[in-house]
């Protein structure tokens, strides 16, 4: 075998489908040193029917009159966040959503990712407390204007102290214009405006909060391809949108769904919640055993064969 395999096929993925599953192979496949072979990066079952919800939520309390509807009622959001775990339903972090998404592990075939939006205080001292109860994670999409101006706004202090709870962040732009019509940008360069929105928020969340920022929750779900292609150059691996629909192994990274919950609209947590119930999410053990020894098959095959 010349070299290793990542001289034979540098940039190749592989994609099996079979009973159910999908496998996914990042190269190489096998490495070879010393004469020996060996495998340096695993195969990856999986199941076609893994489905994730992403829920997306602002602040936390209530108004006067109800008139604030992106505000959910902190017993309302204990009951969801309990019926996530009634029904069997796993809260997963953006880390894991993410190397599942690179086919790098496997995660619950019915899993959910919680995202909060804005940087508003009641995240910190509302949601946070009962989320802890829970255990589950979650990630604040911030967008940078925003932060420690007082007020509702959550200050860097506070986002430090999440942070250093293992709270994940991401970017919500600079601004929370919309990002194809802002309505603020009278004149000047389009581009380097959408630049900043894009690379400038990571760049101040990365400085102020020395974490990596490489997910970005479009304000108003607002975008279009100019858009996504200047996210992924300025170094976002997975966008979200406000598209109600749950993300599959294959869902474009560029536009990837999320339930936004609102107090006026309660059945649209329900019907999220639905989605997975009606997938069953069951993945069979036999089945993957035979694939298992199908994958191993294969690389004794390539041992046997690649000269």
């Amino acid at each position: 075998m010349p070299g290793n395999w990542r001289t034979v096929a540098p940039k190749a993925f592989f994609f099996f489908q079979m009973g159910g599953f999908m496998c996914v192979q990042s190269p190489p496949i096998l490495a070879q040193k010393g004469g020996h072979f060996f495998q340096i990066s695993p195969f990856c079952w999986q199941p076609r029917n893994v489905e994730v919800i992403v829920l997306g939520y602002h602040r936390f309390g209530a108004l006067p009159g109800g008139k604030d509807t992106l505000a959910i009622q902190p017993e309302v959001f204990r009951r969801q966040m309990k019926a996530l775990k009634e029904s069997g339903i796993t809260v997963i972090s953006m880390k894991d959503f993410l190397s599942w998404r690179r086919g790098e592990r496997e995660i619950p075939a019915r899993s959910a990712l919680i995202t909060i939006d804005d940087g508003y205080i009641s995240g910190y001292a509302t949601a946070w407390p009962i989320l802890k109860e829970f255990k589950y994670p979650f990630i604040l999409y911030l967008y940078t204007k925003y932060i420690n101006v007082g007020g509702k706004s959550l200050s860097w202090k506070q986002l430090r102290e999440m942070r250093d709870a293992g709270l994940e962040f991401g970017s919500h732009g600079v601004s929370h214009e919309n990002m194809v019509c802002p309505r603020t940008l009278k004149e000047g360069d389009y581009q380097s405006w959408l630049t900043n929105e894009l690379e400038g928020s990571r760049k101040i969340l990365e400085s102020q909060l020395n974490v990596p920022i490489t997910t970005l929750a479009y304000p108003y779900g607002s975008h279009n391809i100019g858009i996504v292609q200047s996210a992924f150059r300025g170094g976002y691996e997975a966008m979200f949108t406000v598209n109600p629909v749950p993300v599959h192994f294959d869902s474009p990274s560029g536009s990837l769904g999320r339930f936004i919950i609102s107090s006026t609209h309660p059945e649209t947590f329900r019907n999220a919640v639905r989605t997975l119930n009606c997938t069953g999410g069951k993945t069979s053990t036999s089945r993957r055993t035979f694939l298992s020894l199908m994958a191993h098959s294969f690389l004794e095959y390539l041992k046997k064969t690649v000269h």
